[in-house]
This record gives C-alpha cells, structure tokens and sequence, in this order.
C-alpha cells in the first residue's frame, strides 16, 4: 500500500488525483470537515490553500437528521382526492 503524499500548495494538490478516502485522510490532516461528497471534500480543501482558516471552513450541508413524526400527527384522514377507503 502506497502512503499519501500530503500536499503543501494549492497547485501539489490540483496536478494530483485523490480518491475519497484519501480526501478524508488530508481532511482529517487539516483539521477541516471531513463528511460529504467527493466534491465538497476537494472544496474544503480548496478553500484551505485559499488561505481561509480551517476554523472557518464549515461542511457545506447540514448533517441534521429529520425528526420522526410524532403519533399525535398521525391521521387516518388523508388530504388527497384519490385516497379514498
């Protein structure tokens, strides 16, 4: 298994291809968020060799998780035409 050279400049990263594992890895390397897609990794990144300080890089999307509906929103009565029983 070959090691991760870590790049240095903005222009070591762009000549470079990096899969997501390894975008994770110089995530975790620059203490920048590390969830999200390939693409929002590469712009943290990005945005990190810019000169924007990785305590104000925050992840693009919200990793909120939606709440349940709770029983007492639940009703048998249903708001469309078709849904007839």
């Amino acid at each position: 298994m070959l090691t991760l050279k870590i790049p240095h400049t903005l222009s070591e990263f762009t000549q470079n291809y990096y899969y997501k594992t390894e975008l994770v890895k110089l995530c975790q390397q620059y203490k920048l968020p590390t969830s999200g897609t390939k693409a929002e990794l590469n712009s943290y990144i990005i945005k990190y060799f810019k000169g924007i300080p990785s305590s104000q890089i925050k992840p693009i999307r919200n990793n909120s998780k939606h709440r349940p509906l709770p029983y007492s929103k639940i009703s048998w009565l249903c708001p469309y035409n078709w849904c007839k029983f």
